[in-house]
């Protein structure tokens, strides 16, 4: 092999040799490339590119094994050419629909050419690919356009072409404070999509009320496969949030509604809300509890329940408890303590449920209402297996009487965002000898540790090999938690676990 470099730098020449002895040994893996081992070939030919750094060409010394390998790779057709078109096309639907998704598993695409999982990108690679992406409409069938520019009025008519018949879930966000020119954009794609309102599957809009006459007229009966509905309605009139919504209620295939805030009193809600068929349903309107329970008689088969800003009544105490046998999820962002709420609910099913307690300001901490928290476990009679806990305020002792119900022996994961000390960590830690508190524990979620050194990394190893996931975060100024951190670390390397942060 012919140098070109100083023979002094011997460094360089190790380098050629290195490589001089693995472009040799190319030859051996041709075999691996004609079993399909196609990414692993092109790497090893591309040790070329050394040669080329160094000043080596083909022509001044490259090895002829090399040339002849090269010559009979230029012959071979692509492994990726040889799958069948249907495996193809299982390909693109993981791609187009894997992505990225919201909560609901709804596509977050995109009209943009930029976006990840566009099909339009699939449609650019080869002939072959773009007949697949045009003869399959399910890939077209989710668009998301997010702040449009003027050329993605053309994008979404297209693209709502190729959907076809297909359902759609079309999402629609816009800048309320957008300017002429974009609104202008964002009203031509409303009305391509209202052409397709019999085909709407999910929808969720955010749109200025400067579009909201063109959804308040809204013909009734004509998106009769409508499933999904969130319409973030905040700053239109009543008149036209409530004319659109007497539209999309009379889906007979809706389940799921968001009004956002279009009604604000719970005890003045319309009379054309499809109660009984709903499944998911987010109360947005600050309601009060008793009121809540006196909407949800009328929601039997409710299966995700969201609450934002919960308040108590001074109603006297429930005759009986309202059934929910379907619920599962259930989420309270509440400024009052939830626990009337809750002792008014019998929840058989319910595997996940989060309590989230808005601040009650500086200085104040309020003693929560853990006795009602038990009585509902208690009377529901269900295997939690989720339990998300925010307060702030709350005193560490009230925590520990939430924490040491019987009934949550179930649960496997738990998310606190309120500062823990050793009072909690400790309880959590597992010794033979004494009872175990929550013992099913497998993913551990906690904001803030303020615990003395070694205390919080004993009991993630008390709980080995059962736990799975940790993530924590130290409070810096308690202390710097090096100790924790190490041992944190040698259990990582040592197990399956996954720590997310505390290291």
């Amino acid at each position: 092999m012919i140098s070109l470099l100083n023979p002094q730098d011997t460094k360089k020449s190790s380098t050629i040799s290195r490589t001089t002895a693995n472009v040799l040994d190319f030859e051996d893996y041709i075999s691996v490339f004609q079993d399909g081992f196609f990414n692993h070939a092109l790497r090893l030919l591309g040790q070329e590119r050394i040669f080329r750094y160094l000043g080596v060409y083909p022509n001044e010394g490259l090895p002829n094994s090399l040339l002849t390998i090269r010559n009979q790779l230029a012959g071979q057709t692509p492994p990726i050419h040889r799958i069948p078109v249907e495996i193809l096309g299982e390909i693109f639907t993981h791609y187009t629909y894997s992505v990225r998704h919201v909560e609901d598993k709804i596509p977050l695409l995109s009209a943009g050419p930029a976006c990840d999982g566009n099909p339009f990108i699939l449609g650019q690679v080869c002939g072959l690919w773009r007949h697949i992406v045009l003869a399959m409409p399910t890939l077209w069938q989710s668009l998301c356009v997010d702040s449009p520019t003027p050329g993605s009025v053309h994008l979404v008519e297209l693209w709502l072409q190729r959907a076809r018949e297909c359902p759609l879930t079309i999402q629609l966000f816009e800048n309320f404070d957008s300017p002429r020119h974009a609104r202008e954009v964002m009203h031509a794609i409303i009305l391509l999509v209202i052409r397709r309102i019999r085909q709407w599957k999910h929808i969720s809009f955010r749109i200025s009320r400067y579009h909201q006459h063109i959804l308040a007229t809204l013909p009734a009966g004509h998106a009769m496969s409508l499933q999904y509905a969130e319409v973030d309605t905040s700053s239109w009139n009543y008149h036209n949030g409530d004319s659109m919504w007497r539209a999309l209620h009379s889906s007979p295939a809706l389940t799921y509604v968001e009004w956002g805030h279009v009604y604000r009193e719970i005890d003045r809600m319309p009379d054309h809300i499809p109660w009984a068929q709903l499944t998911r349903i987010n109360l947005s309107m600050t309601p009060n509890d008793v009121s809540t329970l006196h909407v949800l008689k009328k929601c039997k088969n409710l299966t995700v329940l969201e609450i934002w800003g919960l308040s108590s009544s001074s109603a006297s105490p429930h005759d009986s408890p309202l059934a929910l046998p379907n619920l599962r999820t259930l989420y309270i962002r509440s400024h009052d303590d939830p626990g009337h709420f809750l002792q008014g609910l019998v929840l058989p099913n319910l595997i996940s449920l989060s309590i989230n307690h808005s601040s009650g300001g500086p200085g104040i901490i309020p003693h929560r209402d853990s006795r009602s928290f038990r009585i509902f476990l208690e009377q529901s009679k269900c295997c939690l297996e989720r339990f998300n806990f925010t307060d702030g305020d709350i005193d560490e002792n009230n925590l520990m009487e939430y924490l040491s119900c019987p009934s949550l022996t179930s649960l496997n994961e738990l998310r606190i965002r309120a500062t823990l000390t050793d009072l909690t960590i400790s309880s959590l830690t597992i010794v033979k000898e004494t009872c175990q508190l929550l013992p099913n524990l497998k993913t551990i979620d906690f904001s803030v540790c303020r615990t003395t050194p070694g205390t919080f990394s004993d009991m993630v190893a008390s709980r080995l090999p059962s736990l799975e996931c940790v993530d924590v975060s130290f409070c810096p100024k308690f202390n710097d938690h090096i100790h924790d951190r190490t041992i944190l670390r040698v259990i990582r390397q040592s197990s399956n676990i996954n720590i997310a942060r505390g290291l």
